[in-house]
């Protein structure tokens, strides 16, 4: 009774969350939960021809409302249904007979994850979940016939608390979270969940389960709304004119990636920053109207990001930072259909985080100063 009660409470305190959430990072969606995984009971028989079970199918469906917070953790409401079927097969003089019985219950639960960035692919992140809740089994019996078994199977009428750890791959695209993981799910109960017997009048059997499963999940999450309504506010970084005129990028076709030359073309401004760590996270994206603006950007003389269109979609990228002064320079390829371009930055270095927002044209780039003293 005591971890019913634990279950409501986080129930009612995600709901709350979800309700007062107003940070602009926050966003909304309707994950559609597809499981498909394999079932066996416990199982034992005697008597001849013996009676064998065979991997059953477990197929879970569900849905409700998730909410995810700056692309690193959430939290989702679900409910839904479970389907599970156990199967037993038996030769004979006159021929083979399969017989499977399938059980029918709901679920609700609350589905808490983490997501983890990958270095080597930052387009799928490793994610988390863990999923608890109530199960509802409602109690049902049947004593009948089935070709040449005599079969008597039992459900009790309770309500059983679950846990279903899952690890797996989220991939966050613009209105769309896909996950595709491995999980199990395994119901606390003193009783059994569901018993069979059968009886071929020289064979016995019986089986026993509290429905738990190993299985595979496929989850859909459209999104259907992100709030905007509050704006961070950004630490504003010492920022000085300079004078002289830098150079324009100009890139080779042949080789787009890694020969840089210039041409004159004067700076708007420049950002300059004093950090203490080696390692530098920069996310990139559109914090403003999504108007297709485009960007390359370099580090210390070498592109990291070459005709990049900015989204609403968070771009991450790690770089190493060398002692003295370092270099980020923005150059706008176009002005999107809404002039100027703009793009938003958060540089994380060690605790700290650095907040600009540049503006670019075709005719000005901006550049950030990044003095690293280890």
């Amino acid at each position: 009774m005591h971890l019913k009660s634990f279950l409501f409470f986080i129930a009612v305190a995600s709901t709350h969350m979800i309700c007062r959430a107003q940070s602009p990072s926050v966003r909304y969606f309707i994950p559609i939960h597809f499981n498909l995984g394999a079932t066996l009971a416990n199982f034992s028989n005697s008597g001849e021809p013996q009676i064998n079970q065979r991997i059953g199918t477990a197929l879970s469906l569900s849905t409700g409302l998730m909410m995810r917070v700056k692309d690193r953790a959430g939290v989702a409401l679900e409910g839904g249904v479970n389907y599970q079927d156990y199967t037993f097969t038996m030769r004979s003089p006159i021929g083979s007979t399969e017989y499977t019985l399938g059980k029918y219950d709901f679920k609700a639960a609350i589905r808490p994850f983490v997501i983890f960035p990958l270095k080597n692919n930052p387009h799928s992140r490793l994610a988390l979940n863990f999923t608890t809740g109530l199960q509802f089994h409602h109690a049902a019996s049947m004593a009948e016939p089935k070709g040449l078994f005599f079969v008597n199977a039992n459900v009790p009428n309770t309500t059983t608390p679950f846990i279903t750890p899952e690890i797996g791959l989220v991939k966050t695209g613009r209105h769309m979270h896909i996950d595709i993981g491995v999980t199990y799910m395994y119901n606390f109960s003193n009783v059994d969940l569901l018993t069979i017997q059968l009886n071929s009048g020289t064979s016995e059997a019986t089986a026993t389960t509290n429905l738990n499963y190993l299985g595979l999940v496929l989850r859909f999450s459209p999104e259907i709304w992100r709030n905007r309504t509050v704006k961070p506010k950004s630490i504003k970084p010492e920022r000085r004119k300079e004078s002289r005129s830098k150079p324009e990028i100009v890139r080779s076709e042949n080789e787009p990636n890694t020969t840089v030359e210039a041409k004159l073309k004067p700076d708007r401004q420049q950002v300059k920053l004093d950090l203490k760590n080696e390692k530098l996270i920069l996310e990139v994206w559109d914090n403003s109207n999504i108007d297709g603006d485009t960007i390359s950007v370099y580090f210390n003389g070498e592109p990291i990001l070459l005709s990049y269109g900015l989204s609403a979609q968070k771009e991450r990228l790690e770089l190493s930072l060398k002692p003295g002064e370092n270099t980020l320079l923005v150059e706008a390829l176009n002005e999107g259909s809404i002039s100027p371009n703009t793009a938003a930055f958060m540089l994380r270095n060690g605790r700290k985080k650095y907040p600009v927002n540049t503006i670019t044209s075709k005719r000005q780039n901006e550049r950030i100063i990044l003095n690293y003293t280890p």
